[in-house]
């Protein structure tokens, strides 16, 4: 199950670095999906930032795409 985007506590998802790494390694929203365990749809809502993954499917997805978890964090701002 994907969770609102800005929980508290949690940092903010970019879904736009998901899609790049994506795209960089050639793979369809499908062939992420399976290699993940998810829907190719829950795969769009995560790129487009509707919704944003567990930190399980984060996981998965570094894991998939080999890249470090905080590929997908946004640097926090200090304002």
């Amino acid at each position: 199950m994907s969770r609102p985007k800005n929980e508290p506590g949690l940092p903010t998802w970019r879904g736009d670095a998901l899609r790049l790494r994506r795209l960089a390694a050639g793979w369809t929203t499908g062939t992420l999906a399976e290699r993940v365990g998810v829907s190719k749809s829950t795969i769009a809502r995560w790129e487009s930032g509707i919704h944003a993954p567990t930190s399980e499917d984060v996981a998965r997805l570094a894991a998939a795409l080999d890249v470090a978890i905080t590929v997908f964090a946004k640097e926090p701002r200090v304002v």
